[in-house]
C-alpha cells in the first residue's frame, strides 16, 4: 500500500494514506474556521486536536484512528477558531485554562499563552448522537454475545443484587461508551443519578438526574465528591459516576457500602491491579477494606487499534493487606475476544443464592440473553 492510496471519500472529504498517519483532506475550505466548522460536523471524527502550530491540526477516525488534516491552517486562522469556539461556549479569555461544550454537547478544552508554552491548544471531543446500545458493541466487535449477556445480569442483578461495577482503561479505550450501553440496561422503575465533570454520558432512562460540576474558569467551585454526597440526599437507586479522580472515590465507595449496589463508574487504569492501586494510592486513598463493596473490574484497551474488553475481574476480598482478585474472563488473541477463563465467581455464587437459582438454569439465561441483547 503506498502513500496517496485513497482509504474514504465522502461529502468534501478524502482519506488518503500517508507517510506516517492517514491524511484527512477537506476540499474547497476558505479558510481555517470553514475547515473547522466541516470537521465538527463529521459525525465520523471523534476528536479535533490542535496540537500548536509546529504539530498542527489533526483528528481522530472513528475508523482509521489518528490522522493529519489537509489543508493546513495557520496560527491566525487557529487563534480565529479558538475565539469561536469560545464564543459558542458563552466564554470570554478570563482564563488561560477554559473548559466548557458546545450546543451539541461536543466537550471543548482551550490552553492559551503563557500556559501553553507552544501554543494555543485545543481539542474538542464528539460523541455519538444516537444511544450506545450492547449490540451494538458486539456487532462492533467490543466484546462477545456471551460477554455482554453477563454483563447484561451484572447491571440488572435478576432484581435482587446488582453489581458495582467499574470500568477502567486508558484515554480513548471506550470506557464511557461501554458505561453508556451498561446504563440502558437498569430497569427504568429505578431512580438514576449520573456525576460528570463534562456533560457527556447520552443516557436514556425514564427516571435519570444529571449532575455536573461547573466549567474551568467558573466563579462556583463545587467538586466532584460534593455532587457525590448531594446525590445520597436524592435517593437514588443507581449512582453513576462519569470518571473517578480524586476524593469522590472514598465517597463512592461509602455509597456502595452502605447499600447502594448497582452503582457504576470508570477510571483510567490498565489492567484491574492498576485501577485498585490507584483507587487505594493518592490522591483517592480508598482504604482498601472498603473495596469489598466493589465487585467487578472491567479492563479495555486497544488491540490493533479496535477497542476491545481486555480482562473482566471480579474483587473476592478486600482487607487492609489487600485486595484479591479473580479474572473471570481475558482477552484471548486467537478468538480475538476476552473468553472464560474458568475460574469459579463468587459473586455468581452469591448472586444465585440471592435467587434460588442453580448454576444450570444462571448458564441457560445467559444462553437466552445472548438472543435478546438489545439491538
Amino acid at each position: 500500500m503506498s502513500a496517496g492510496e485513497l482509504l474514504g471519500s465522502y461529502g468534501r472529504v478524502k482519506i488518503v494514506r500517508g507517510s506516517s498517519l492517514p491524511i484527512y483532506r477537506v476540499e474547497g475550505c476558505a479558510d481555517a474556521l470553514e475547515l473547522v466548522k466541516t470537521l465538527l460536523g463529521d459525525e465520523a471524527l471523534e476528536e479535533i486536536m490542535y496540537n500548536g502550530p509546529a504539530a498542527g491540526l489533526r483528528v481522530y477516525h472513528r475508523e482509521l484512528g489518528h490522522c493529519f488534516v489537509e489543508p493546513p491552517a495557520s496560527e491566525e486562522g487557529m487563534v480565529r477558531v479558538i475565539e469561536y469556539l469560545l464564543g459558542e461556549m458563552g466564554r470570554g479569555v478570563e482564563h488561560p485554562v477554559v473548559e466548557g461544550q458546545l450546543g451539541d454537547g461536543s466537550r471543548v478544552s482551550v490552553v492559551l499563552r503563557p500556559v501553553a508554552v507552544d501554543g494555543p491548544y485545543f481539542s474538542v471531543r464528539k460523541f455519538p448522537k444516537k444511544i450506545i446500545t450492547l449490540g451494538g458493541l458486539v456487532r462492533g466487535g467490543m466484546l462477545s454475545g456471551e460477554l455482554a449477556a453477563f454483563l447484561w445480569i451484572l447491571v440488572d442483578g435478576l432484581g435482587r443484587r446488582p453489581a458495582n461495577i467499574l470500568i477502567a482503561g486508558g484515554t480513548g479505550t471506550g470506557k464511557t461508551t461501554l458505561l453508556m450501553a451498561l446504563a440502558q440496561l437498569i430497569p427504568p422503575s429505578l431512580r438514576v443519578v449520573v456525576i460528570e465533570d463534562t456533560p457527556e454520558l447520552l443516557i436514556e432512562h425514564p427516571n435519570v438526574i444529571k449532575l455536573t460540576t461547573p466549567p474551568i474558569g467558573s466563579p462556583h467551585r463545587i467538586e466532584m465528591q460534593d455532587l457525590l454526597k448531594a446525590s445520597l440526599r436524592l435517593r437514588p437507586d443507581r449512582i453513576i459516576v462519569g470518571e473517578v479522580r480524586g476524593r469522590e472515590a472514598e465517597t463512592l465507595l461509602t455509597a456502595m457500602n452502605t447499600g447502594h449496589l448497582g452503582s457504576m463508574g470508570t477510571i483510567h487504569a490498565n489492567n484491574s491491579h492498576d485501577a485498585v492501586k490507584r483507587l487505594t494510592s493518592p490522591p483517592m486513598d480508598v482504604p482498601p477494606s472498603m473495596l469489598e463493596a466493589l465487585d467487578i473490574i472491567i479492563t479495555l484497551g486497544r488491540v490493533g487499534g479496535d477497542r476491545k474488553v481486555l480482562e473482566v475481574a471480579e474483587v473476592e476480598s478486600a482487607e487492609q493487606r489487600g485486595v484479591r482478585l479473580n479474572v473471570l474472563y481475558r482477552y484471548d488473541q486467537t478468538a480475538g475476544l476476552a473468553v472464560k477463563t474458568g475460574v469459579p465467581s463468587a459473586f455468581i455464587s452469591e448472586l444465585l443464592t440471592a435467587t434460588g437459582m442453580n448454576m444450570e438454569k444462571f448458564l441457560g439465561l445467559i444462553h437466552q440473553r445472548v438472543n435478546e441483547i438489545p439491538r
